[in-house]
């Protein structure tokens, strides 16, 4: 039998076994070549940044040596390319928007396209980034999946992947089956680029086994990076936590500072009110005390006399100038002064006019009412010292 290059054997085994060949999902995202995400993140805290199409990339704690920016850079036909400007070692995690279960985030490395993860999976873990895109649809024979290597003209089923290879590059869903049609052959160029073609085709246990421990192992480290993840993720929520609990205690001790603060200065606001006005109470006091003893020095003391009625009524105040007799008390009487009573008059005003009737039988009319310290009023011409109208020197009331 003629020998067949290697590529038209693979593509007739894909058509007999009824498999079809992987297709990239188109997304409509930027320009190729455009920034659609970025973000400077702290190397302590790490962090996420996102696309508005979906497109992901997180970054554990401490997995950066340094601060540094995290890019998206959209390349067209649904290729990303993922960048951290900073050194790192770890796990990341690169995110896709997978269109159904059969999609699958494939990983260009080494100028190969191979599948990370499990098909379906958003966001799987990559120890490195470069460029990523989408397998629209995984080519399966049973349950048989391959790695796939596009080119400009078809993606097919790589044959004859060296374990080595497979390990390193830690394929999470590889060659289960390989394709081989004996001999070694010689490949062209014209639609599958091939990862490693020795001088025979392995034995196909022997490659499967490979790939079930490879994908075990990186299952394994995938595990472990999650979980190391999540402990420094669990830690850093513990000390933000504390820091917080910390925070908040410094801000109650100055608020607890403060309220001390406004409650002395209003004790000493209010003793100072109460000092003040002890003070005024005391200048009010102190006038008082004055006002009366000037009071008490202004005072003089007359006598009553009024030949025609025996004496006169004390009045509760100077508003009625009629003469009324003892028995007949007027509307505001308070009581009699006989002839004779000695009074302290402490001020005087003009008020109700009244009629003043004289010995050699001259009349006048006056309106000088004398203020008594027993508080009451009555007219001056009722007065043995006084003998004509007017205040007489006396304070004003």
């Amino acid at each position: 039998m003629p020998a067949v290059p290697i590529n038209q054997r693979i593509m007739a085994a894909l058509v007999a076994g009824g498999m079809a060949a992987m297709t990239f999902s188109s997304l409509s995202v930027a320009a190729p070549g455009k920034v659609i995400a970025q973000k400077k993140l702290s190397a302590a805290r790490g962090g996420e940044i996102r696309a508005p199409n979906g497109a992901t990339l997180i970054v554990p704690a401490r997995v950066m040596k340094r601060d540094g920016v995290a890019r998206i850079t959209a390349l067209g036909k649904g290729r990303f390319d993922f960048h951290i400007d900073a050194p790192w070692k770890g796990v990341v995690g690169v995110g896709l928007p997978l269109q159904s279960r059969q999609n699958a985030i494939v990983h260009k490395i080494r100028g190969k396209w191979v599948i990370e993860g499990k098909p379906g999976e958003r966001v799987i873990w990559t120890r490195s980034l470069s460029k990523f895109s989408i397998a629209a649809k995984i080519v399966k024979h049973g349950k048989t999946a391959f790695c796939f290597v596009p080119s400009p003209a078809v993606a097919a089923c790589i044959a004859g992947v060296v374990v080595t290879e497979v390990a390193e590059r830690a394929v999470t869903a590889g060659v289960k089956k390989a394709i081989s049609s004996g001999g070694n052959g010689s490949g062209d160029s014209s639609g599958v680029t091939v990862l490693n073609q020795g001088a025979g085709t392995p034995d196909v246990s022997q490659v499967g086994q490979s790939i079930r421990d490879a994908q075990a192992a990186q299952a394994a480290r995938d595990a472990q990076a999650a979980r190391d993840a999540q402990a420094a993720r669990d830690a850093q929520a513990i000390r933000d936590a504390q820091a917080a609990r910390d925070a908040q205690a410094i801000r109650d001790a100055q608020a607890s500072e403060a309220a001390r603060d406004a409650q002395a200065a209003r004790d000493a606001q209010a003793a100072q009110a109460a000092q003040a006005a002890r003070d005024a109470q005391a200048a009010r006091d102190a006038q008082a005390a004055r006002d009366a003893a000037a009071a008490q020095a202004a005072v003089r003391g007359y006598h009553i006399e009024d030949v025609f009625f025996g004496g006169t009524w004390a009045r509760n105040d100077p508003n009625d100038g009629t003469w009324f007799r003892n028995g007949n008390r007027p509307a505001n009487g308070a009581y009699w002064y006989p002839n004779g009573l000695g009074v302290g008059v402490d001020c005087a005003r003009a008020a109700a006019s009244y009629s003043v009737s004289f010995a050699d039988g001259r009349r006048e009319t006056w309106n000088t009412w004398l203020h008594v310290t027993d508080g009451k009023w009555y007219p001056s011409a009722a007065t043995r010292e006084i003998l004509t109208n007017g205040l007489q020197g006396l304070r004003a009331c």
